[in-house]
């Protein structure tokens, strides 16, 4: 019974013609032969089965083939025979490097070189020459730089980068290529007729895929269908685990890994066929799978392609590309895998960057983000689904004269001012200033928020009113700015009535500054502009009257001085209720620093009293003062009993605002005169030396 001999055996090229796909490689051998310039030393690379050693043997046969023409071998001569036959001669010496790998088993070759032989030429191939040992490689430099003149060295090798770079400056390095599918398939084509095979016509789809541009491998699957008599037409688990991935079906996917491994592949083995599945619709989406994908895998591979997206495929490849790099350091790479593959489906699994961009490029192709992803999308220009801001509240009606409305926290954020009449266009049309009493509002604020409160527009995150175009928001203030609208607005307030002093002078500070503080004191003193003539005017109707002396104190100690900043609750805490009129609520302070103090901010508590009592109720602040009604009826006393009732400074009230953020922060005051200067007025005036 004769011995069977595989397909890539016995049809093993023979010529320099019969190498398939390597044009560049033969014909530059070829031309050596011919020419007479055959190097000393080649290095051949490139994948597994795609003619190296059987271009070598060919080399080795044409250098000591009796007739050669036109740089190829004759084929009937006896060292021509020797090689087809693979039998052994003196003139052909080839070696495992991966079996014999060590310095002895080098030397033990090197001492057969000098040796004399039959043929021409003696020809040694060194096979997986990357696989050599430190040691052995410096014994073959010096012998691979300067052969005897009669040997020539052919190494191979599927690693190139491993090969050292003197051994690769030695030798003429030729890059072997896999083979194109067309070329493949014609050759199987061609093995089966000549062979007799009788396979029908979808086996040569089926084995030039299994080769993966491999001429050996794919003979060797075409034995295997040889010896079945047929294609087995059942489903791949590669096919179902691609599949999953394109409905982003993260249970069936699951089980598609348990049918693989079922089925005998082990996790590895299961991802790298999932990764050449979808480099095959990579290869589709980027238009190169007519030249690189046999015609039969270019329909699936262009449908994979399209469902998945361009990022969709290389996000693929990237996470499962990163999954079998860590295979080898976890304890069950079954896990690994179908963790990567549950983040393929379901990106809303995967916090990473790459997984947002996948799933913004899945709405924008109008396809669904994946079961949990818990995406709602409104449709353009219409209303917002119901639930979907279920966080946010609408703005609330507005509290009599107080100026605030819900914000997206819950707490309270200031309105814009009203547009004529109401308080918020009186005394200069400053904005309305209160705040609400609790720290959520801060909480949720922002610097784009206080800006605009301060530019006196609407916040961001309050709708404008229906039928009313939205205001833009208007470059950030100045520090000058504010101050210099303070002064207009103060410029603006109606004029205190008269001051009645009933206490003695305070003293100056000390110094230099006595006399600048007199000179001040008679600015203040002399009528600011000469009378006019006369003018009549109508009479006015008379104001209605206001609240009560005792309830203003009530109301003072219990809630509107805990209303109020923290800046102008400083300056009126010192003071006293003393009575009322008609006219005004008069408030007594200590001295004239403290009464200028509280004239700045006079319009604030004129605010909140008018706020709480839902009427106009003007305030004087005047300097001393006898001890009166109000006096009791308030408490006051040295130790500012009305101060301790007062609740405890509230910082999350005041508007948090960074100064250095304003353009002309650097002219703020730091020092302790401009502090003073700044919050008490007056000049600073150097005395006489």
């Amino acid at each position: 019974m004769a011995t069977y001999q595989s397909l890539y055996r016995r049809y093993r090229p023979q010529r320099f013609d019969e190498v398939l796909g390597q044009d560049h490689v033969t014909r530059a051998l070829r031309n050596a032969v011919r020419e007479g310039r055959v190097g000393h030393a080649y290095l051949f690379s490139g994948p597994r089965g795609t003619g190296k050693t059987s271009t070598a043997r060919i080399l080795a046969k044409v250098l000591n083939c009796a007739a050669p023409a036109d740089g190829e071998p004759c084929g009937v001569c006896e060292s021509c025979r020797v090689v087809a036959e693979g039998r052994v001669t003196d003139w052909l010496l080839e070696q495992d490097a991966a079996s014999k790998s060590k310095v002895d088993d080098m030397r033990d070759l090197l001492e057969r070189v000098p040796l004399g032989t039959s043929g021409n030429r003696k020809v040694i191939i060194l096979d997986e020459v990357h696989m050599l040992s430190q040691g052995a490689e410096n014994a073959l430099l010096k012998t691979l730089e300067e052969p005897p003149e009669h040997v020539v060295f052919v190494l191979a090798t599927t690693d190139p980068q491993k090969v050292r770079p003197t051994i690769r400056s030695r030798t003429q390095h030729f890059e072997f290529r896999l083979l194109p599918p067309d070329v493949l398939a014609d050759h199987v084509r061609a093995v089966i007729s000549d062979a007799e095979l009788g396979l029908a016509p979808d086996a040569v789809d089926h084995v030039v895929r299994a080769g993966g541009g491999s001429a050996r491998d794919t003979l060797s699957a075409l034995d295997q269908v040889a010896a079945l008599g047929e294609v087995v037409d059942r489903a791949e688990p590669v096919d179902a685990v691609v599949d999953a991935l394109c409905d982003r079906d993260a249970g069936a996917v699951l089980v598609a890994v348990a049918d693989a491994l079922a089925s005998g592949r082990d996790p590895r083995s299961l991802g790298e066929a999932v990764i050449v599945s979808l480099r095959n619709a990579f290869l589709a989406l980027m238009g190169a799978a007519d030249t690189h994908l046999p015609s039969g895998d270019r329909p699936r591979a262009a449908l994979v392609g399209e469902r998945l997206g361009a990022p969709g495929v290389t996000r693929a490849l990237e996470v499962l590309g990163e999954a079998l790099v860590e295979l080898a350091r976890k304890p069950d790479p079954r896990i690994v895998v179908e963790v990567a593959l549950v983040r393929l489906t379901r990106p809303d699994t995967d916090r990473t960057l790459d997984a947002v961009l996948e799933r913004l490029d899945r709405l924008e192709r109008g396809l669904p983000s994946g079961p949990g992803s818990g995406a709602v999308v409104p449709p353009a220009g219409g209303p917002v689904p119901a639930g979907a801001d279920a966080g946010r509240d609408g703005p609330g009606p507005t509290p009599s004269g107080g100026g605030e409305a819900a914000g997206p926290a819950g707490g309270a954020t200031r309105a814009a001012p009203r547009r004529g009449g109401g308080r918020g266009g009186g005394r200069g049309g400053s904005p309305p200033e209160s705040r609400s009493g609790g720290g959520a509002a801060s909480g949720g604020a922002s610097v784009a928020s206080a800006r605009a409160v301060l530019a006196g527009v609407r916040a961001p995150s309050e709708p404008p009113p229906a039928g009313v175009d939205p205001v833009p928001a208007p470059a950030p203030p100045t520090l000058g700015a504010v101050a210099r609208g303070r002064a207009e607005r103060e410029s603006a307030q109606e004029s205190p009535g008269p001051v009645v002093d009933d206490s003695p002078p305070s003293p100056a500070p000390s110094g230099k500054p006595q006399a600048g503080v007199a000179r001040g004191r008679a600015e203040r003193s002399a009528p600011s502009e000469p009378p006019g003539p006369s003018v009549d005017v109508p009479a006015s109707p008379a104001p209605a009257s206001g609240p009560e002396l005792g309830e203003i104190v009530a109301a003072w100690d219990g809630k509107v001085l805990g209303q109020l900043a923290i800046k102008v609750r400083s300056k009126w805490r010192g003071g006293r209720w003393l009575d009322t009129d008609a006219t005004s609520a008069r408030f007594a302070v200590d001295n004239e620093w403290h009464q200028r103090a509280c004239e700045e901010t006079r319009s604030d508590v004129e605010r909140a009293l008018s706020d709480h009592f839902g009427r106009r109720v003007p305030v004087a602040v005047i300097v001393g003062g006898a001890e009166g009604p109000g006096a009791a009826a308030a408490g006051a006393s040295p130790d500012r009993s009305a101060s301790a009732a007062a609740p405890p400074p509230d910082d999350d009230a005041d508007e948090h605002i960074d100064p250095s953020e304003l353009r002309d922060a650097g002219d703020a005051a730091t020092g302790g005169v401009d502090l003073l200067m700044r919050e008490f007025g007056g000049e600073l005036v150097e005395g006489e030396r």
